[in-house]
């Protein structure tokens, strides 16, 4: 396993753990947000995830 798949896992591994220990604010949070609109939150993550997804790697084709 190199050293970057072995950091993924551990990095994976830890990101679980972070999320359980604080899982209980998170959970507070989602309660309270319940009212927020994310419509220009998601068009705008859409719009990013595009361009770097898509458009960046496009190059290579051209």
């Amino acid at each position: 396993m190199s050293i970057h798949n072995a950091s993924g896992v551990l990095f994976f591994i830890l990101a679980i753990g972070h999320f359980w220990l604080n899982r209980k604010a998170f959970l507070n949070h989602l309660k309270k947000a319940k009212g927020i609109s994310i419509a220009k939150e998601l068009g705008l993550a859409f719009i990013l995830f595009v361009i770097v997804v898509v458009l960046f790697p496009l190059h290579a084709y051209l």
